[in-house]
């Protein structure tokens, strides 16, 4: 397998996570690449989407309201935006969800 690239926004939380995933990967046989500060959440979505980046980090929020453009649901539920955010993002752009990192996500 090639390198798996890694996206991530312009600040240090993303930074951060890019790295700590980046590591995990190498620790298990794979090459990685971060690929920091790619711009904000559609840069890296759209990144993702034509393969330019492998993986990247987002929030859950993030993806039900920015990316998706879904309607509120009347009860803010954390887990139903998750598992919404996630199905909406397969369905829609073919995009997975690996992992659910407290608020957040990550996607390939």
């Amino acid at each position: 397998m090639g390198v798996i690239v890694i996206g991530s926004k312009p600040f240090n939380e993303q930074y951060i996570l890019a790295h700590m995933i980046a590591l995990l990967l190498e620790e298990n046989g794979y090459k990685a690449d971060v690929k920091e500060g790619l711009g904000g959440t559609l840069i890296n979505y759209e990144a993702l989407k034509k393969g330019q980046i492998h993986v990247y980090v987002e929030y859950t929020g993030t993806a039900y309201n920015n990316i998706l453009k879904i309607e509120p649901p009347d009860v803010w539920a954390p887990d139903y935006v998750y598992e919404r955010s996630v199905e909406e993002m397969l369905n829609r752009d073919g995009i997975s969800t690996v992992a659910k990192l407290g608020s957040g996500m990550i996607m390939l």
